[in-house]
């Protein structure tokens, strides 16, 4: 504790806080968990963890002098949520989210790693304990983004025969999946990894004074602070840890550069509360650059690789991007052999009945692994890095240890590239309706191929999914049929 704060004062506060944020339910007491003062003074700084319509919610209040002038941002609501008074006298209680000054103190607390929380790892300086115990160095890398240890460089595409490469399961036995530093019962999937507060070879003070938020909803807010560091701020927190901090800092550690690196985590009693990332500027998102293409498309009428804006190059970058996650992954958590007449009875319903019995019927080698979980091409940006992963502070990757084939994303994201195929043809003059129509589907099967060939042209990643050129189409389809 860096300081006690007044419970019977806080909650005055939280309810103002409820109220501007419009999520305030009649009758409902929130029920206060933690409160601590993080930064003693004016500016102060406290922080409140409390439940609310039963949910986890997490507040940053800043604590300035009566009469002090302030800028917020200007999309903010009101940011004053009330009086509050301590050993300095009478202050007025603000949403640090809101407040520039506050949000920039804040981003150096944790990027100084002052309030380190008690499930942190030692002093980041000396690296953080990988899975035998040893040390292994989180930050610093060396390596060009978009390239990666776990993959390589990439090969030619091929679809391997039965009995190609072995897995790329490293240390792991077959059905051990590794979640966090102590390997639990083989085919159990552990208790979430804990890293440090502050990563080691990206410590240091943030950078400039200049902040623009870039998001806000009621999940979050991120902030950019000086041009190039990002802070965000979980405005609900999920009970146990926070899936989307643990797959960034997982793929992080294991050299995936497809990502903003994280710089600090912020952990406290038990909480995820904020991350600090680097900012990289995106240009458009998945989905935004596949429909431009389309439109492009639409426009010119010719063949797709004719076109000015044609995707294909995209497409196969993404799919290496998309092995690399697994393999990075895999390399992180582990893999489970699992049977396909399994993943055949869990995908099974009225639209996928065939297509499971032909699954069940081959003999193909399968495993699960830790996936992204809601992989789509409106998750994935690209910047003047390449492509690389949007927030993972976004839908079930934050709730969610998700766990399937690692198909099952390559499944979604291939389910996205329709989707973007189906609004194109929806924004088109109806009237040329069967010319667009050939030229949207054969647009979405040039793009599918690269994708795939993207994929299985990174050494090893035959390893994690099914060898075969027959089985692996089989279980692909099956999981593209079972999708949302």
């Amino acid at each position: 504790m860096n300081g006690a704060a007044d419970p019977v004062q806080i909650l005055p506060i939280i309810d103002t806080h409820l109220y501007r944020r419009g999520v305030a339910t009649r009758g409902d007491v929130p029920e206060l968990l933690d409160v601590e003062v993080i930064m003693p003074g004016r500016p102060g700084l406290l922080d409140i963890v409390f439940r609310s319509g039963g949910a986890l919610r997490h507040l940053v209040a800043g604590l300035r002098h009566p009469g002090d002038s302030f800028t917020s941002f200007p999309d903010s609501a009101d940011p004053s949520l009330g009086l509050y008074e301590d050993d300095l006298g009478l202050a007025v209680a603000v949403d640090a989210t809101s407040d520039p000054e506050m949000l920039s103190h804040l981003a150096r607390i944790v990027m100084e790693d002052e309030t380190r929380g008690e499930g942190a790892l030692p002093d980041a300086s000396t690296g953080t304990p990988d899975r035998d115990g040893g040390l292994s160095d989180v930050g610093g890398q060396s390596r060009a983004r978009g390239q990666s240890e776990a993959a390589g460089d990439s090969g030619a595409a091929k679809y391997p025969e039965a009995g190609g490469q072995a897995g790329s399961g490293g240390k792991h036995g077959d059905g051990v999946f590794r979640s966090g530093r102590d390997a639990p019962a083989a085919g159990e999937y552990g208790g979430r990894s804990s890293y440090p507060t502050a990563l080691p070879g990206r410590a240091g003070g943030v950078a400039g004074e200049h902040l623009h938020r870039i998001e806000s909803n009621d999940q979050y807010t991120s902030t950019v602070i000086g041009g190039g560091t990002v802070i965000t701020l979980f405005r609900e927190l999920i009970e146990g840890g926070d899936r989307g901090v643990e797959l960034l800092c997982a793929l992080d550690a294991r050299g995936f550069n497809h990502l903003a690196a994280p710089l600090a985590v912020w952990h406290r009693s038990g909480f995820d509360l904020g991350a600090v990332q680097e900012y990289m500027p995106a240009s458009a998102s998945g989905r935004d650059v596949a429909l431009v293409s389309l439109r492009d498309l639409c426009s010119a009428g010719c063949r797709p690789e004719e076109a000015g804006a044609d995707f294909a190059a995209d497409a196969f970058n993404i799919g290496v991007m998309t092995a690399r996650m697994h393999l990075a992954l895999e390399s992180e958590f582990g893999r489970e052999k699992v049977d396909a007449g399994v993943l055949a009875s869990d995908s099974v319903d009225g639209r996928t009945a065939e297509a499971a019995a032909i699954v069940r019927s081959m003999e193909m080698r399968c495993y699960k692994i830790r996936v992204h979980g809601d992989y789509r091409l409106s998750r994935i940006v690209l910047s003047d890095a390449g492509w690389h992963l949007g927030s993972l502070f976004d839908g079930s990757t934050r709730s969610s240890e998700n766990v399937s084939s690692p198909l099952s994303d390559v499944a979604s994201i291939l389910g996205s590239l329709h989707e973007v195929a189906e609004v194109a043809l929806d924004q088109r003059d109806p009237a040329s309706a069967a010319e667009t129509g050939e030229l949207v589907a054969g647009w979405e099967r040039r793009n599918r191929e690269a994708l795939i060939t993207g994929y299985l042209s990174v050494p090893g990643i035959t390893g994690i999914v099914p060898p075969s050129r027959d089985s692996f189409f089989a279980l692909l389809t099956l999981l593209e049929l079972a999708g949302p």
